[in-house]
């Protein structure tokens, strides 16, 4: 589930005519495989596209994007579902101002990887 402004200048949003700013109620708008929804939402698909990669492949992962003009968080839900088992995951993340198509959390991520790059190796404690 997305809030309003990180998908509303993706192409697919526009290409469909989906209307963000007057919705009022929560609405699906987008079903199909992680690859598609890359296709579909290339700046704002990444978790879909990492979890493609990670699992099964891109082409048996489906995928379902809402919208939420009520929410003010950007959510990841994850269910796996098999003959062993379930597990479902879920992530709200509040948006970064710059790039609401982010969260906070993925830019702070972001600095640390750099910041690591940048440390001498050490080994050991």
């Amino acid at each position: 589930m997305c809030i309003r402004d990180s998908l509303r200048d993706d192409p697919y949003v526009i290409e469909k005519g989906i209307d963000v700013d007057n919705m009022t109620e929560e609405m699906l708008v987008f079903e199909g495989t992680a690859r598609e929804a890359a296709k579909a939402f290339p700046k704002s698909a990444n978790v879909a596209a990492a979890v493609g990669y990670a699992s099964l492949g891109l082409d048996k992962v489906e995928v379902k994007i809402y919208i939420d003009p009520k929410s003010d968080r950007n959510r990841h839900a994850l269910r796996i579902e098999s003959g062993h088992g379930d597990i479902t995951a879920e992530a709200s993340n509040v948006p970064f101002e710059i790039n609401p198509r982010t969260s906070k959390l993925a830019a702070y991520s972001i600095l640390a990887s750099v910041r690591g790059l940048a440390q001498p190796v050490v080994a050991g404690t």
